[in-house]
């Protein structure tokens, strides 16, 4: 059957629009925030709350958990979700009102705790600054005692994600943040792509039709195959980072990330 034709979300592309200001800075325009609902009363599904990371750089996590673990005194431990905002390394923030409503029903549906880093944005921080807060907030990971992290999560079980340029930072977060950028697939792929197969880690990597860069994607799964790596493939119609834009859009996605995270939790 013939691909579907998706209309685009009609919003003010803030891509379209980068404008440069003095002092090495670009202007943004204001945006929807949210803030962290930890609630015990609370009627939502899940529950989420700040923690700071680095306070000399401004960097925090958003935590994210379902509400129905903390009513109960000895709850089974999820998998972690270490999640990365998309923006083009320029905008947007982790309590952006759409990243925050896609991982609270991230957490929700697939039923995994969620972290979602706030990350130094370019130009005022330029790269490799999003990466080494990338970096940061695994070291966090690997260290905390935070009560949510020690009571909820299942650290035998994390998994690093993204949309847009948030991929590509959980990519390198996770290989190697010394490394080609914009590119995957430049020099034959990382020098840890090895190291990611012996460890027998999995990749998942999502694309939509219309996405100017699912070619790009497919190509990275390919070689990611040539490499002997295990690779969960979800290609569907649509455009770029849409189950972020049109909630409608996403349940197929959390289905697909649940079956990834449980299958993986299996092995």
């Amino acid at each position: 059957m013939p691909s579907q034709r998706f209309a685009r979300p009609i919003f003010d592309n803030p891509f379209l629009k980068i404008k440069e200001l003095p002092g090495d800075t670009v202007k943004r325009n204001s945006e929807s925030l949210k803030q962290a609902n930890s609630d015990p009363k609370g009627t939502s599904l899940v529950v989420t709350r700040d923690v700071d990371l680095d306070t000399t750089k401004n960097t925090l996590l958003r935590l994210y958990v379902p509400r129905r673990l903390t009513k109960v005194d000895k709850p089974k431990k999820l998998p972690l979700i270490m999640y990365y905002h998309g923006g083009g390394f320029v905008y947007f923030h982790a309590n952006t009102f759409i990243f925050d409503v896609f991982c609270q029903a991230l957490a929700e549906r697939v039923g995994a705790m969620v972290i979602s880093l706030e990350y130094r944005l370019a130009p005022e921080n330029r790269l490799p600054a999003a990466y080494d807060d990338a970096i940061d907030g695994l070291e966090w990971l690997k260290f905390t005692k935070d009560e949510w992290v020690c009571n909820y999560a299942d650290l035998s079980k994390v998994f690093l994600g993204g949309t847009s340029s948030g991929g590509n930072l959980a990519y390198n977060a996770g290989v190697d943040h010394d490394h080609e950028y914009c590119n995957p697939c430049a020099n034959g792929g990382s020098k840890h792509l090895d190291d990611i197969k012996e460890l027998g880690w999995r990749v998942f990597v999502s694309g939509a039709s219309e996405d100017p860069l699912v070619d790009a994607a497919r190509g990275c799964v390919r070689m990611l195959e040539e490499k002997g790596i295990k690779v969960f493939k979800f290609f569907r119609d649509g455009y770029h980072a849409m189950e972020v834009f049109d909630q409608s859009m996403a349940a197929a996605l959390y289905d697909a990330t649940k079956d990834y995270v449980y299958a993986a939790s299996r092995t």
